[in-house]
């Protein structure tokens, strides 16, 4: 459950005097309790000069809003947005914005469906094949696409997945190795 507090303490002789504390949290079993461990300083509220405590009294303003938890589970990204997006292997956020990035570039993904594969390509062995897959099911799955086939094509394996990698140096690597892969040949 997540739940937003403000708690306010309001001057009795100024009502446009006060202070103010907020925190937002998200509760569970292992976190049912939180809150301020020092609000205010007790020599504050008692300031007579503040005026928050005066016939020992003070005004207290509470609100709290409480909101359900989302279930996650059951949320349809493609049904909602009409995308879906990519897993994480580990490290691999940077990896996956770049390949959103690119999916969304339509000349690009029209580039990437039309480069050179033959029917005895692996997705593993080839980033170009790894590469459409992956693009085709970004466009057609219901649900998150996982990137291990193109991990794989780059030649990486589960260590390389839990590395953060320089995003710009993927970029400049995976744009040479699919420009070579699309120049056309002439004999």
């Amino acid at each position: 459950m997540f739940g937003a507090l403000l708690f306010s303490f309001i001057a009795n002789n100024n009502l446009e005097l006060f202070d103010i504390a907020e925190t937002q949290h998200q509760f569970n079993a292992r976190e049912s309790d939180w809150g301020f461990t020092n609000f205010m300083p007790l020599s504050e509220l008692y300031d007579p000069s503040r005026g928050y405590v005066m016939d020992d009294r003070c005004i207290l303003e509470a609100d709290v809003n409480v909101r359900k938890d989302l279930d996650y589970w059951a949320h349809d990204s493609k049904k909602e947005t009409g995308c879906v997006g990519l897993k994480n292997q580990g490290a691999t956020c940077y990896m996956n914005s770049l390949l959103q990035t690119l999916y969304h570039i339509p000349y690009f993904r029209k580039a990437v469906y039309h480069m050179p594969t033959t029917e005895n390509d692996m997705p593993s062995g080839s980033i170009p094949l790894a590469l459409q897959s992956l693009f085709y099911k970004l466009q057609y799955n219901d649900s998150s696409v996982s990137t291990k086939e193109l991990t794989k094509s780059f030649g990486w394996d589960t260590y390389d997945s839990f590395m953060q990698h320089d995003v710009q140096e993927l970029n400049r690597v995976l744009c040479e190795k699919l420009e070579d892969k699309m120049k056309v040949k002439v004999f």
